[in-house]
């Protein structure tokens, strides 16, 4: 097991800098790694993932795109609540 542990190391590395090299060269990338906490491989998973940013007209189409939009719910409703009350 440390012997593979070993082997892994230097390709994790050399992973590590391709994927840095290919963000760094995306403008995309670039800008969102500007942000605190956003580095080359979320940058880059990111660029790739969207693909080109102009087939969305607003951000929140990106939200809803990658599934982070979350449910509209009505004034006084519990939505997803399994829970029923025997009186």
């Amino acid at each position: 097991m440390l012997e593979l542990l070993d082997q892994l190391g230097p390709r994790t590395a050399e992973l590590d800098q391709a994927v840095k090299t290919e963000a760094e060269r995306r403008p995309e990338a670039v800008e969102l790694m500007k942000h605190k906490g956003v580095g080359s491989v979320t940058a880059w998973a990111f660029v790739l993932t969207l693909g080109p940013v102009e087939r969305f007209r607003h951000s929140r189409q990106v939200v809803s795109y990658l599934g982070l939009k979350r449910p509209r719910v009505r004034r006084g409703s519990i939505p997803n609540c399994a829970v029923s009350i025997n009186a």
